[in-house]
């Protein structure tokens, strides 16, 4: 077992993050870039209300993602698999 933390096995866990030696790096991708929202209806972007839908799942599952990780970290399977990476 790695000592990294565990995805839920979506496919666009691996494009968000990249694991690069110790630790994790952000990736930029263009999910991740800022929500156009527009203020008239002819311009270009996303209504103001799906802007917010958008945005308020982004932080639902990055929520999510950060209580998998506490989890883990905070587990005696981490623990044990630190101190078995130090021998």
């Amino acid at each position: 077992m790695s000592a990294r933390p565990r995805d839920d096995g979506s496919a666009t866990k691996s494009q968000h993050n990249k694991v690069q030696g110790k630790g994790w790096h952000n990736v930029s991708e263009a999910e991740s870039e800022k929500v156009v929202v527009k203020s008239k209806v002819w311009q270009a972007g996303e209504p103001p209300k799906q802007a917010f839908i958008d945005i308020k799942e982004r932080f639902a599952i990055n929520e999510s993602r950060l209580r998998k990780m506490e989890t883990y970290v905070t587990s005696s399977e981490f623990q044990l698999n630190r101190e078995l990476s130090k021998l």
